[in-house]
Order: structure tokens, then sequence, then C-alpha cells
């Protein structure tokens, strides 16, 4: 089932329960398929490519799904990227309406405004419309739901279109790997312009689990962040080794304490920081930490490995990145340019300089340098 379709099964079953929710405001599942359908109706069928553009609010979600209802692939913006980085995107992905929400004076956003070739389209006023009869596109696997752009620290960004069928196939291996239910409460701390945050939103809205969004300026301390997910029954999160290394540095102060229900932690994005991974294990046995590996032109991620106390001495010794997710084959090709399976090397695939093909129901995705 791809993401829409789980989605569908969830508003139905559950449309009182809440879906994503921040400090400040909440949407249930019944709210989030009203709003979606409204901004599906202000979207011309034409469209291919439409841009996100507001802060990290509950409206994100709805603006998203909207977009996925139109058939189109939506583009995350960050509010914080420089104008020159957001005309960029706009160009090179060819698109032509941005949906944003205006939450005060914004002179980047009028500044981009000016452009004649994109339509820019309120959130608010596609919430004053009325429901008509148009009906839902119908999306294939092959269709592109999203397009994510690198952070262009070596270049201009590099933009990677990633397709319902390999999202479906991720949000699979998530729900399977990590059992996760309706009763699930997952948090983002990251930017959703790029994907590390994905698996904290739709694996969670695709089992009817509720998504919690903090605002840069909310998750930015951890002691904030710790005390939401404390007093707010989260049970998981996905973030950097960086961002859990500020949540760590609480931990001398006595204040680290992730509440009854946090059941795992999924780093990912960067190396990890043993030293922090090891004293979080130490104080906190019964959750699981996982190590979760892959560039985003392989989907969020393609392989993972869960540390425990058994095996930390031995990933200190010899890092290593895990298995493959479901429905995923890893090769690494050495010097000679010769493929090897996973099996084969995988005491040697954080050490080679390698590449890495992965195929996702048998279709080749992409190539990349590790």
């Amino acid at each position: 089932m791809t993401f829409i379709e789980c989605l569908h099964k969830q508003i139905k079953e559950r449309p009182r329960s809440i879906a994503v929710k921040s400090k400040e405001a909440s949407l249930t599942y019944e709210e989030l398929d009203k709003c979606s359908n409204l901004v599906r109706e202000t979207i011309l069928s034409k469209e291919k490519v439409v841009a996100v553009y507001t802060e990290q609010v509950p409206e994100i979600i709805p603006m998203i799904v909207g977009i996925i209802k139109a058939g189109a692939s939506f583009m995350v913006i960050d509010k914080e990227f420089p104008l020159k980085r957001i005309e960029y995107m706009l160009n090179n992905s060819g698109c032509h309406t941005v949906i944003y929400n205006s939450l005060g004076n914004d002179e980047k956003l009028e500044k981009l405004k000016k452009n004649s070739d994109i339509t820019f389209v309120d959130y608010k006023n596609c919430l004053k419309g009325k429901l008509q009869n148009s009906k839902e596109v119908c999306r294939e696997c092959t269709d592109i739901q999203y397009i994510v752009y690198t952070s262009g620290t070596t270049g201009n960004p590099k933009g990677v279109m990633v397709t319902d069928g390999n999202l479906a196939n991720y949000i699979q291996w998530f729900i399977s790997e990590f059992a996760l239910t309706s009763h699930d409460s997952s948090i983002v701390v990251s930017s959703l312009a790029f994907d590390l945050g994905y698996s904290n939103v739709f694996p969670v809205l695709a089992v009817g689990g509720t998504v919690n969004l903090l605002k840069k300026t909310q998750y930015i301390s951890p002691v904030r962040a710790i005390n939401y997910i404390r007093d707010n029954a989260v049970t998981f999160m996905k973030c950097t080794p960086s961002y859990f290394n500020l949540i760590m540095s609480c931990n001398d102060t006595g204040m680290l304490d992730f509440g009854k229900r946090f059941r795992f932690l999924v780093l990912g994005g960067e190396n990890l920081k043993i030293k922090d991974v090891s004293k979080f294990i130490k104080d906190n046995p019964d959750i699981r930490v996982i190590n979760h590996y892959g560039p985003t032109e392989t989907t969020i991620g393609i392989a993972f490995s869960e540390i425990t106390e058994l095996n930390l001495k031995k990933y200190r010794e010899n890092p290593f990145v895990g298995y493959p997710i479901i429905n995923t084959n890893v090769f690494i090709k050495d010097n000679y340019g010769i493929l090897h399976d996973y099996e084969e090397c995988k005491k040697m695939l954080s050490k080679v300089s390698c590449a890495f093909r992965v195929k996702v129901h048998l279709q080749d995705i992409s190539t990349i340098k590790s």
C-alpha cells in the first residue's frame, strides 16, 4: 500500500484521533482529511511539483497531503534557507506553485512573490474554499512523491526525486521493524526540508499514530524537547547524533527523562558518537537504539543496526552500518569496479571507498558515492 492508501484507511478507522499536534495546535485525522482536500482543489491538475513554504507547524502536514492527493510532488522549503537557494530550488525543480502559510511579515516571501512565473497560494485562503465533486488523483507507485534538495555543501544543492513505491517500501519496513501501532507518537526535531525527519512522519500517519511537530525555536533547546517528549508520551524519535549529543549533555545535570512510554531512538545522518550511545544504553537498557544509514538518494535510509551493550565493543573497533532494509539489496564496488553483495562484504561496509547500487522492487534507483 502507498502512503496515501494507508492514510485513507486511518482517516476512516480513527477520524477523531489526533494526527498531528504541536504545543499550540492539533489536527485530527478527520480535520487533516478535510484541510488536505481543500488544498488539493486549489492545485491545478497540470502541476507536477508544488512547494510548501511555512514554519514547522501542524498545518504543514495537510499542505503536504493535499499536494499528494492532487497527484503532484511536494517539495518543502525551509523559511531559513537563503533566498538564492530557494530561488534555485524553485527554478531547478520546475515548480510553478508555492503554498505558503504566512505567520507574520516575511520579507523573503515578498521578494519571491515578484517572480511572475510562480503562483503563490495562501493556505488560509484554501481553507475558505468549498469542497467540490472533483476526485482525488489516483497515484501510481512510479509517481514522484517528493523532491528533496541536498545541503549543497559541495556546490549547488542536488534535487533527489523519490517515488511513491520507494517511500511505501520504507514505510512498510519501518512499521514492521519497530512494531508501530496507532498508540505510537513521534516527534520531529529537524527541518522537513530534509528527509531525516520523514521517518518521524510518514510511518506514524500510516498506522494512525500522532506526529508531534516542534518549531526550531522550540527543539533547538534540548531541555524543552526532552520535557515535551516526557509530557506528551512520545514513543520514539529520529535525530542526528549531533542533536543527540546536545540532549545527552543534559544528563550531567540530571534533567534527562524521556518518560515511561519512550521505547526506541533512531540516529542517522552522521557518524555515531559512541560515547553518547554507550552512556544512554547504560542508563536506559529498555530503550532500543538504532543506527540508520542511507543517503537521500536511497529513500531516507537503506541500512540499519541495533546498538546494544553486547556489540558496543565491536562497534568501537570496527563501525558498521548494519543490514539492508526489506526489498533492498546493497552492493559494494571495489577499486577494480567489481560488484560484491552485502553478505560478502558487510565487515568492510563502512571502511572501503565504494559505491552503492540500491534496488527496490527491482527498480534501479541510483548509484552514489559514499
